[in-house]
C-alpha cells in the first residue's frame, strides 16, 4: 500500500460520519446510559443521513468515479457543513438536558458544540482541520472513559490522521495543530470548571 492510499483510508475512517457515532458509543458506555432507539437515531442514523446526502450531491456533481468525500475547499461549503453539525449537536444536548440525562454526558455535548461554533467562526477567515477536531475529540472521549488501550490507540491515530491530511495536501501543519489545540483548550476548561468529570 502506497502512502497516498494509506492517507485516503485513514482520512475516510476518521471522517465525521464515523467518528461521531464512535464518540457517542464511548460516552454512553462511560455514563452508563442505556442504548435506545432514540440514542441510535440521534448519534448513528443522523450522521448516516448526512453522509448519504453528501454522497449523493458528490455523485451528481462529479460522477461516481470522481467522488471525493472531503469537504470542498469552498468556504461556503465548509461553513454550511460545520454549521449543520453544530446545530445538530447543540439540539441533541438541549433535548438530552430536558430529558434529564446524565449532566456530565450532556456537558460533553455542550463542550463539543462550543468547539464547533468556534471552528465555524474561524472558518470565516481560515481553514481549520475538521479531521483534527474529530480525532482529538475521540482521544479526549477515551480519556473520559479512562480506557488506557483506547487512549493509546487514539493518541497514535492523531499522528496518523495528521500525516494523512498533510500528505493529501488538505491541510497545513498549522491548520492541524489549530484543530487539536481547540479541542484540548475547550475540554480542559470544562474539566477544570467541574462540568465534566473523569470519575
Amino acid at each position: 500500500m502506497n502512502k497516498i492510499n494509506f492517507s485516503i483510508i485513514i482520512s475516510r475512517i476518521f471522517d465525521f460520519y464515523i467518528t461521531t457515532p464512535l464518540i457517542a458509543v464511548i460516552l454512553i458506555m462511560k455514563y452508563d446510559i442505556k442504548f435506545s432507539f432514540f440514542n441510535i437515531f440521534l448519534f448513528i442514523f443522523i450522521p448516516f443521513i448526512f453522509f448519504l446526502i453528501f454522497f449523493l450531491i458528490e455523485v451528481i456533481k462529479k460522477g461516481i468515479k470522481n467522488v471525493d468525500f472531503d469537504l470542498e475547499d469552498s468556504k461556503k461549503v465548509r461553513l454550511l457543513s460545520i454549521f449543520i453539525v453544530f446545530i445538530w449537536v447543540l439540539f441533541v444536548a438541549f433535548v438530552l438536558r430536558i430529558d434529564h440525562y446524565n449532566p456530565y454526558f450532556v456537558n460533553v455535548l455542550f463542550s463539543f458544540s462550543i468547539i464547533l461554533f468556534i471552528a465555524f467562526i474561524i472558518t470565516f477567515y481560515w481553514k481549520i482541520s475538521f479531521h483534527a477536531i474529530m480525532i482529538t475529540s475521540l482521544f479526549v472521549s477515551s480519556i473520559i472513559l479512562k480506557n488506557l488501550y483506547l487512549e493509546i490507540f487514539f493518541f497514535l491515530m492523531i499522528f496518523a490522521v495528521s500525516y494523512s491530511r498533510y500528505k493529501l495536501k488538505k491541510h497545513t501543519i498549522g491548520q492541524l495543530i489549530a484543530g487539536f489545540s481547540l479541542v484540548i483548550l475547550i475540554f480542559s476548561i470544562f474539566f477544570l470548571s467541574g462540568l465534566i468529570m473523569l470519575k
